[in-house]
């Protein structure tokens, strides 16, 4: 049984290997080489930045606020089921600032998709789930799904919703989606809050909807030390989790060693 003296002389000893891990990363890597939604940007779409006022409201068929029109013709759309979060900081007559990118529909109607809405009167700023600047973005860096397993460790940044409202993931701070099924939702959810540092082991793909996601398999709370399973999508016998690409790796490096310091100073205090 480890005595506090121990626990510290254990845990400094995998702190000074970690370190000499990250070095060491750091030295190879220089030197070697479900209701309905947009689709998400298309591979090369240019994601645009729009600036101008309110004109009107539109509507969805079931009666839902869905978007607004600028004075300058442009429809700028947002998902039905996210009408209060937009419709709620924007009225007539408002300057807005709108970043996304343009859509055509099937019945010829040219439309600007948001991924983030910013009232510029209010500084009032609400984005999509989904398709966030910072998730369109990481989408570009680390690619298209493939199906493979990864491993990414980062920082809870905010919590994604399905259609019905089930909170169903959250987006990292770098930008990517991590994401659990929505009848998982108190599992998972109620495991982490925003600012937790993490690390989810799971399936990097990409739905029918072009969003780009790392479907968990198992999630750890650094904070808590607490690991939620998937029982719906469990990594393949003998699987090994990638650990991305080499920010991802150094990140990853990064935080255990900031784990390693918390548990530290917390036996320091418990001596």
């Amino acid at each position: 049984m480890f005595t506090a003296v121990s626990k510290l002389r254990y845990l400094g000893l995998f702190a000074f290997m970690a370190a000499s891990l990250l070095v060491a990363s750091l030295e190879a890597q220089t030197g070697g080489k479900k209701g309905k939604g947009p689709k998400g940007p298309p591979p090369g779409a240019e994601i645009l930045t729009v600036r101008g006022t309110v004109k009107d409201f539109t509507s969805a068929p079931k009666g839902e606020v869905d978007g607004v029109t600028l004075t300058d013709g442009t429809w700028v759309h947002w998902p039905p089921h996210l009408s209060d979060r937009f419709s709620g900081i924007v009225g007539k007559g408002d300057k807005v600032k709108v970043i996304g990118w343009m859509e055509t529909g099937p019945k010829g109607d040219t439309k600007l998709e948001v991924s983030s809405l910013t009232n510029l009167t209010t500084n009032q700023t609400r984005e999509t789930d989904r398709f966030t600047p910072a998730a369109i973005e990481a989408g570009v860096k680390f690619g298209p799904g493939t199906g493979e397993v990864l491993n990414a460790n980062g920082t809870v940044k905010e919590f994604t919703s399905a259609p019905k409202g089930e909170v169903d993931g959250f987006i990292l701070s770098d930008g990517r989606w991590v994401h659990w099924p929505p009848h998982l939702s108190g599992q998972f959810s109620n495991a982490v809050v925003k600012g937790d540092k993490v690390r989810v082991i799971g399936f990097w793909e990409t739905g029918k909807k072009g969003d780009t996601k790392l479907e968990v398999s198992t999630l750890t709370n650094f904070r808590t030390n607490k690991t939620i399973e998937n029982p719906d999508r469990p990594l393949p016998a003998g699987a090994a989790a990638k650990p991305g690409n080499r920010e991802a790796q150094i990140r990853s490096l990064e935080d255990q060693l900031e784990q390693i310091q918390r548990d530290l100073q917390k036996l320091r205090k418990e001596k």
